[in-house]
């Protein structure tokens, strides 16, 4: 290796990196809450909801893609897609959604 090489060389703490993607899938599993909760609502029903939910995880990838500015994602996560990818058909934010979507919806239109 050069000493430009070594330089250029980014180290990464796994307790930060565990941290952000903590935030991550936090962030997420928020956002399919309120998401969720509108549906519900509103009384969207079938396959049309889950597409609602994967334009939210696609907002939600252009959210942090914005608060990173011009940062490189690789500096904050193991890869450059983890920031957009990450926990996006996880169990915990798709059943976060189904839950607060079928739960809404049976509270206003069913009961």
């Amino acid at each position: 290796m050069t000493e430009a090489e070594v330089f250029t060389e980014v180290l990464l703490s796994m307790q930060a990196i565990h941290g952000n993607l903590a935030v991550l899938t936090y962030n997420r599993a928020f956002a399919a809450l309120i998401v969720g909760s509108i549906l519900g609502i509103v009384g969207y029903s079938g396959w049309s909801g889950f597409l609602w939910y994967f334009l939210m995880q696609a907002l939600m990838g252009l959210l942090i893609k914005t608060k990173l500015g011009s940062a490189q994602p690789k500096k904050y996560f193991q890869s450059k897609w983890a920031p957009y990818t990450h926990e996006v058909v996880s169990s915990s934010s798709m059943l976060t959604f189904v839950t607060a979507w079928t739960l809404t919806f049976s509270c206003v239109h069913v009961f």
